[in-house]
């Protein structure tokens, strides 16, 4: 026992002394040669706003000291060498540095922000009770993500560029509290001028696209004076056209012209003082561009000269028809098909003592070709090398079925 006991206790002793002895390189190590490169590293980039890409040479090359020299310490080849690795791929990073990443994700923000001027019913709003000004959460996380850029270096091309997107702001902000106050728009429309100007070569597309939206929308209240009364006129007027579109059965000018005219004439009225006539124009275009997609209609054979028949079938544009259904259509019968604007429709005629090839081989053959084909369909149709006219008519008038200007 006595043996066993003296034994016990030497290898304690030496289990401990051999535990200090392997924990003395962990200790040294985790506690204060890899944090003294981790700590220079978080410093510099913490007091950057955690923006690496905005680093000064003199910071970036702090990093790479620190780091290197934690590579090629006794202690680190010795003991930890599997760390070095890693050392050498975060000091190469600082020393290949490359912001054109960073400049690209800058400008795509500053196209973000472009986006939202561009669109004034996204502008912040001016809450006339406190004179607060009311940011969407959206404008507000853009204009976050440029501040990040607006750190460390301030002769780097982010931080400069960040600031003059950020000035630009300032003064918009300072524009929609006081929008009366035509100086805030012409000291930005200046800000503008004086940064084009100056630094033309520096500039990105992103930031003159910026620029020249600012100095467009912030010329409004001028502009809104004159869309007030462009809208009076349009508004005076719309009876006019009311009268001309729905009486105009041709539908090329219904289903083109007229939508052109109609869409110029609702950017001319005020939505807030003729609510009734933007709606009914929004309606016109709606129901307009139901035809560029396939509709059904149904038709009906009035006649076919000498108790022949018909093979019909629509393609797109250009395409020959595969005459895939064969059927056979005689007069009084009553038929489906799906047209969009801008299809052909092929028309095959079998005389009755003709060998039907279900529109592979007709007697003859006509093909409606245009824009509107649908219309041509209806009435007469002739078959020059026959000689021959059939007649077809649809259960509703096609030209009833054009979009109509309603009250």
């Amino acid at each position: 026992i006595h043996r066993v006991k003296s034994i016990t206790k030497t290898i304690a002793v030496i289990s401990l002394i051999w535990i200090v002895l392997f924990s003395i390189p962990f200790l040294i190590h985790f506690k204060y040669l890899l944090p003294k490169a981790q700590n220079i590293e978080k410093e510099i980039v913490k007091a950057n706003s955690g923006n690496v890409f905005s680093l000064s040479d003199v910071e970036r090359k702090k990093i790479k000291d620190a780091y290197r020299r934690y590579e090629n310490s006794r202690w680190t080849k010795w003991f930890f060498e599997s760390f070095q690795t890693p050392a050498g791929k975060i000091r190469n990073f600082y020393h290949e540095f490359d912001i054109t990443e960073s400049v690209r994700k800058l400008d795509k923000y500053i196209n973000q922000l472009n986006g939202v001027i561009s669109d004034s019913t996204l502008w912040p709003k001016l809450n006339p009770g406190s004179d607060s000004i009311l940011i969407s959460s959206e404008i507000e996380r853009i204009i976050s993500f440029i501040e990040e850029f607006h750190a460390g270096d301030e002769t780097s091309i982010l931080f400069t560029r960040s600031d003059r997107v950020l000035k630009y702001w300032e003064l918009f902000i300072t524009y929609i509290g006081a929008r009366s106050d035509t100086a805030s728009a012409n000291r930005l429309a200046e800000q503008v001028n004086f940064n084009q100007v100056t630094y033309d070569r520096e500039l990105s597309a992103a930031e003159k696209t910026l620029g020249q939206t600012f100095v467009e929308k912030l010329s409004l209240q001028k502009q809104v004076q004159t869309k007030k009364v462009v809208a009076q006129k349009a508004s005076v007027g719309l009876d006019d056209v009311i009268a001309e579109v729905n009486g105009n059965k041709d539908p090329s000018y219904r289903l083109d012209k007229a939508v052109t005219r109609l869409r110029k004439l609702k950017n001319e009225l005020d939505p807030a003082s003729d609510p009734d006539g933007v709606r009914m124009i929004e309606q016109y275009i709606q129901d307009a561009r139901k035809w560029t997609k396939k509709q059904t209609f149904t038709y009906k054979i009035e006649t076919v000269p000498d108790n022949g028949h018909l093979h019909i079938e629509v393609t797109p544009r250009g395409e020959d028809p595969k005459w895939s259904d064969e059927n056979q259509i005689f007069e009084g019968d009553e038929y489906k098909i799906q047209w969009k604007m801008n299809d052909d429709i092929h028309i095959a005629i079998d005389e009755i003592t003709h060998e039907c090839n279900w529109g592979k081989k007709p007697s003859d053959k006509k093909v409606l070709k245009g824009k509107f084909s649908i219309f041509n369909m209806e009435g007469n149709i002739s078959f020059d090398n026959l000689g021959k006219k059939i007649s077809i008519s649809f259960k509703k008038d096609l030209s009833e079925r054009l979009p109509k200007l309603k009250k």
